[in-house]
């Protein structure tokens, strides 16, 4: 799976890149809770475009208002 990058600001309202990211996860989410199945179990392989942990980036906290790893992109993949 390739999850679009989402541009360089990490407003939805001020940059069409990432609007288009967060929609894309949206779907992705619904898609996938379509085809959920009790006993399945699934691996889910790609470029998220996501560093959802404080491990996977350098420094968490200055990260925060960075697309990849904002809140709001973190929230989506989790609940993908």
């Amino acid at each position: 799976m390739y999850v679009p990058v989402g541009g360089d600001i990490p407003d939805p309202k001020l940059n069409d890149k990432f609007d288009y990211k967060l929609k894309f996860l949206r779907s992705m989410t619904c898609w996938g809770q379509a085809r959920q199945e009790t006993a399945a179990r699934r691996i889910l392989v790609g470029d998220l475009n996501i560093a959802p942990r404080e491990a996977d980036v350098w420094s968490y906290k200055q990260l925060l208002r960075v697309v990849s790893h904002s809140p709001v992109e973190i929230d989506l993949v989790e609940k993908f």
